[in-house]
């Protein structure tokens, strides 16, 4: 009775055992519920009319769970890029307006057989206003200290629509540009936009400055001389 094994069925032996090995990994694994942790950006859709002006922070922890295989398929094909949520003030809001706006996961739909179960944090605090639209004068203002008001001068456009938040927009009286030289020729230059959530219909305007030349005082010097 021959009770040794060829090398053919020792080496068939151990592919058998480690597959039988490696199907029991896969079951115990398929079985087992894993989380997994995504830090995304967060977006706040709000309505054309209104602006978010600030938020308690701009991302948060997505965290999902799911079983072995669909956790892997899911981090391999569907990974988050984003996480978004809807905010519509209330009518009547006094603005500018804060809030605090939920972000509980159960509101959230699920992912196939992974689930979102978890964001962090649960809610956020933002600010909101509504958006309004102003024409605001342009002032020029000129490197040698003189104001604009004792000058001749032409620019164009003379006014500016400036779209944004009421509170800042309604408080804005004119617009001033960056320091001008003043000389014979006409001068494109920049405005000076000191807030950024603040949209403007032009960002820099021509001014054109007059600049009479008077020889008076040659003339009376000529005459006493002669």
């Amino acid at each position: 009775m021959r009770t040794e094994l060829s090398p053919f069925e020792r080496a068939g032996r151990m592919v058998l055992a480690v597959i039988l090995g490696l199907l029991i990994w896969i079951s115990a694994i398929n079985e087992k519920v894993f989380p997994v942790e995504y830090r995304v950006p967060l977006e706040v859709n709000i309505p054309d009319n209104y602006m978010v002006l600030g938020v308690s922070t701009d991302t948060v922890t997505l965290r999902y769970t799911g079983s072995g295989w669909n956790m892997l398929r899911f981090q391999m094909h569907r990974s988050p890029q984003e996480f978004r949520r809807d905010f519509v003030p209330s009518e009547g809001s006094a603005m500018p307006l804060y809030e605090n706006l939920e972000l509980s996961a159960p509101a959230l739909q699920s992912d196939g057989q992974v689930q979102l179960s978890q964001v962090l944090p649960g809610a956020i605090s933002l600010k909101a206003d509504t958006v309004i639209i102003r024409v605001i004068p342009v002032t020029p203002v000129f490197r040698d200290g003189i104001p604009a008001r004792f000058r001749f001068y032409d620019i164009s456009p003379e006014a500016i629509t400036v779209k944004g938040p009421a509170s800042i927009v309604s408080s804005m009286d004119s617009l001033k540009t960056d320091s001008i030289l003043p000389g014979s020729e006409p001068v494109i230059t920049s405005l000076a936009l000191p807030v950024d959530m603040v949209a403007y219909s032009d960002d820099s305007v021509q001014v054109s400055v007059f600049n009479p030349y008077l020889p008076i005082r040659n003339r009376i010097f000529s005459t006493v001389a002669y």
